[in-house]
């Protein structure tokens, strides 16, 4: 990490000043095991915050106005965050899930021993790499055996996929389809129980649902829905009671409360 002189830094603007101490607390965060990095890091830090011109200092940097190295290095990591947010919203930042939930050797472990329901996702022609991502750590987290993505969702080779499922898509099983027929012909040969998630006519409440066996989880893309065909082809098209206004919801917050429904039902048949 190179420190900038004092005549150039104390140049810059308020929001360029703003990112330089933030890159400067992400570095220490990174590095917080790290005995010389982290000093060397506290310095630059303790440096930089001497040389900001405090009078016309925005007001969300006021957390960071008395701050020294002999108080900056008894800081526990959870209390740098009163430092760095400031900082993020400062700079209007979007933070996601990949930058503060970084995937360890412990999650690598535990995803070696995941378990698993006989529950599986059919995911047709969803759009959102995002949510395509948020799915897969949906999935693996409930214990989903599979995951069968169809038409043009994207595969976890999608870069946006893996940002968001944090290595979830390295344990979780999926696979590419052209078609949703031959999905939905796959998972009947099994004798696998298909539901769609779906607000049609024919929908019944979630809570009316019975859960008997190995069952198929159906969405199909985030603003089209499930086709007609499809929904013929199905057991049971579902959907959940929502008591608000927009009478929506994100497809993968939709997935995840059935799909917790759904597993509650199947270790309510174990015990």
């Amino acid at each position: 990490m190179k420190l900038y002189p004092e005549d150039k830094f104390k140049t810059l603007s308020a929001k360029r000043q703003a990112q330089i101490l933030l890159d400067c607390l992400n570095h220490l965060d990174e590095n917080w095991l790290e005995p010389k990095q982290k000093i060397q890091t506290l310095q630059y830090l303790d440096n930089y915050l001497s040389w900001i011109y405090w009078v016309d200092a925005p007001i969300q940097w006021t957390p960071l106005r008395n701050l020294r190295v002999n108080v900056l290095s008894h800081f526990s990591r959870r209390q740098f965050l009163d430092l760095v947010v400031p900082l993020e919203r400062f700079l209007e930042l979007s933070i996601k899930d990949e930058h503060i939930l970084p995937v360890t050797t412990l999650d690598q472990k535990i995803g070696s021993e995941r378990k698993t329901w006989p529950v599986f996702f059919v995911l047709d022609h969803l759009r959102s790499g995002f949510n395509v991502g948020s799915l897969f750590r949906t999935a693996d987290c409930l214990g989903v055996s599979h995951i069968y993505l169809v038409g043009y969702t994207p595969t976890p080779q999608d870069k946006q996929v893996q940002k968001t499922a944090m290595g979830a898509e390295t344990w979780v099983p999926f696979s590419q389809h052209n078609s949703i027929e031959d999905v939905i012909r796959i998972l009947k040969s099994q004798n696998v129980q298909i539901l769609a998630l779906e607000t049609s006519d024919q929908a019944e409440n979630l809570d009316s649902v019975s859960i008997i066996g190995p069952t198929a989880l159906v969405v199909g893309n985030e603003r089209f829905g499930l086709s007609q065909k499809t929904l013929a082809l199905v057991d049971q098209c579902i959907y959940l009671p929502m008591l608000g206004f927009k009478n929506s919801m994100n497809v993968a917050s939709l997935l995840s409360v059935m799909t917790n429904e759904v597993t509650r039902q199947m270790r309510a048949l174990i015990t």
